[in-house]
């Protein structure tokens, strides 16, 4: 009896100490994120199961290594840069990680029940340049989800819940995923919703991705409408006196952006003659544009004509040319929505003599772009 006594408590001793050691492994995994184990341990079963890629704590070690990678790179953001502003509006970086997972398919919602989801185009800002069927859908839809760029007067005309993206310099990804994230949320709780674009939906406007994102949500069961907008690209230069196809002047356009996916510069045409070149999103890369055509053969005195906020009440003109356009836009503080138009019809209706370099002031464009004054001389033509 004695002898199996000692037995006892020789096992309940063993027992405490490896219950000891395994609680001073789970503790070292879990405040330094992997235990100090010596080579030969390595090979054995104990160390296996911590490390084996499948393990929950291999999987809580990899979870925290991603967050604190993300949460490096947005802390290594110099705070005056536009990349800060994503902390500011999405949340820590454990927020950002989560945006950034797709969202599950709404195969648990019934096709009966799913909403409906339309893509609009709002035009360049201007409210009588909405088309009917643009403005009707505004008035119905419970769900507007808009750019940020979409002017304020277009909406003021949503009656329902309105859901602004944050598509801020450098956090484009980010919103993205948020507006994906609005998307199957209004879709899941049978909401009407109506996706709200500036200019035209397919137009540098991602609405084929949104497409193919709300055919992934559903399984192919809802199909989205899609309702054109008066581009930017032909709007824009109108109302800034630009005729893009002016005869013997320019046969020819082509249309490009500033910014390609991941930020990336996209590739310059090379110059042709008698070609106008329109560019969106691009004013905040003017600099590089006007370096960038003139190494793909534009002569340095091409003509540019920029086109801030087209259509709206404060509306701005500028003229320049590709050595003089960065200082001047710069100098005037041109920001977005803003379009670019390079070519020698940029000047037909502004002749050198009578129009030097500079803002154009909106009374003395050579066209007349005040369509309510316009309908109102009508009106008191008719009286």
């Amino acid at each position: 009896p004695e002898f199996m006594h000692r037995c006892a408590l020789t096992a309940y001793a063993l027992a405490a100490t490896c219950l000891a050691v395994a609680v001073l492994f789970r503790t070292s995994v879990r405040l330094t994120g992997g235990p100090a184990v010596s080579p030969r341990l390595r090979t054995r079963g104990l160390y296996s199961a911590f490390r084996h890629p499948q393990s929950r704590v291999a999987r809580l070690r990899g979870q925290y290594r991603s967050e604190r990678s993300l949460e490096g790179s947005i802390q290594s953001v110099n705070p005056g840069s536009p990349d800060a502003n994503k902390t500011e509006l999405f949340g820590d970086a454990k927020a950002l990680r989560k945006l950034l997972d797709p969202e599950p398919p709404l195969d648990d919602v019934p096709s009966f029940a799913l909403g409906s989801i339309a893509l609009v185009g709002s035009g360049p800002g201007d409210p009588q340049l909405l088309t009917i069927a643009a403005h009707r859908m505004l008035e119905d839809a419970e769900v507007v989800i808009c750019d940020r760029l979409v002017s304020k007067d277009i909406r003021n005309i949503v009656k329902g819940e309105l859901k602004v993206a944050k598509k801020y310099p450098g956090c484009a990804d980010y919103a993205q995923m948020e507006i994906y994230k609005w998307i199957a949320q209004g879709l899941r709780e049978g909401k009407r919703i109506v996706r709200l674009k500036i200019g035209d939906p397919f137009i540098f406007g991602r609405g084929a991705e949104e497409v193919l994102e709300v055919k992934r949500l559903t399984g192919g069961r809802i199909t989205p409408s899609v309702v054109p907008g008066v581009s930017s690209v032909f709007a824009a230069p109108l109302l800034g006196a630009a005729a893009l196809t002016h005869r013997g002047v320019a046969n020819n356009v082509i249309l490009g952006t500033g910014y390609g996916r991941n930020k990336s510069q996209p590739a310059i045409v090379p110059y042709q003659d008698q070609t106008t070149a329109v560019f969106l999103m691009a004013i905040g890369r003017i600099r590089e544009l006007c370096s960038n055509l003139i190494e793909a053969g534009y002569p340095e005195l091409t003509p540019l004509l920029v086109i801030e906020k087209a259509s709206c009440a404060d509306q701005r003109v500028l003229l320049a040319d590709l050595t003089t356009a960065g200082e001047l836009v710069e100098g005037h503080k041109i920001k977005p929505p803003a379009t670019i138009v390079v070519g020698e019809a940029a000047r037909v209706l502004f002749p050198s003599e009578d129009y030097p370099q500079g803002l154009v002031a909106q009374d003395r464009l050579p066209i007349d772009t005040d369509s309510v004054k316009f309908l109102s001389q009508v009106a008191i033509s008719q009286f």
